[in-house]
């Protein structure tokens, strides 16, 4: 009788066991279930980050293009065509014969183009900037020079600027380009009259 209360005893002490085992078991596999959905999560938002950045630099990029693309001596027309529709006119001299219409290129992004005798005589960008190929910083900076032309000034820097303002006036020519450091607050502005670097300026260079 006592070896039946002990086998019995045995029998319901391996039941618990087997139960609490299984109960741990259920636990593990629920929090790394957890864990797993937590990691793919984090991965899919860094993952959205990415693609969000990518595709900033790419609007962004196009925007910098349709700028680039609008010619001097273009007529309003073309130019209303090339930025998708009307201009806002914001400026007008008789005595020069010039009036300056404005475009948006997005929220924050516009350009300006000035027109005399239905020509375009001037281009101006204003609004935050894409990122340019060459990368400004003061050691760079500090080997340019006035009359440097636009390849030496992109070679210091290790690539292309962006076009920020074009002009062309009584035959003479004017461009301003900036370059962008790696803080998008940092950058190199650079004009370019008759092909050769006449003022330099830098902000807030590291």
């Amino acid at each position: 009788m006592n070896m039946k209360r002990l086998s019995a005893f045995a029998l319901c002490g391996t039941l618990a066991l087997s139960s609490l085992g299984l109960a741990g078991c259920g636990d593990s596999a629920s929090s790394s279930s957890s864990e797993a959905s937590e990691s793919e999560a984090s991965s899919s938002s860094s993952s959205q980050t990415a693609a969000e950045k990518v595709i900033g630099a790419n609007e962004a990029q196009a925007r910098q293009t349709q700028f680039d693309d609008i010619a001097l001596g273009s007529s309003y027309q073309t130019v209303a065509d090339q930025l998708g529709g009307e201009g806002r006119q914001v400026g007008e001299s008789s005595q020069e014969g010039k009036t300056t219409y404005d475009w948006s290129l997005s929220g924050a992004e516009s350009c300006t183009v000035a027109f005399v005798d239905d020509a375009a005589v001037s281009k101006t960008r204003a609004g935050s900037l894409s990122t340019s190929a060459g990368v400004a910083d003061e050691k760079a900076f500090n080997t340019l020079h006035q009359g440097m032309t636009y390849d030496q000034v992109s070679s210091a820097f290790g690539g292309d600027g962006l076009l920020m303002q074009e002009s062309k006036m009584d035959d003479v020519e004017s461009r301003t380009y900036v370059w962008t450091g790696q803080d998008p607050a940092t950058n190199a502005t650079v004009t370019f009259v008759g092909g050769v670097a006449q003022t330099l300026d830098m902000s807030a260079l590291q």
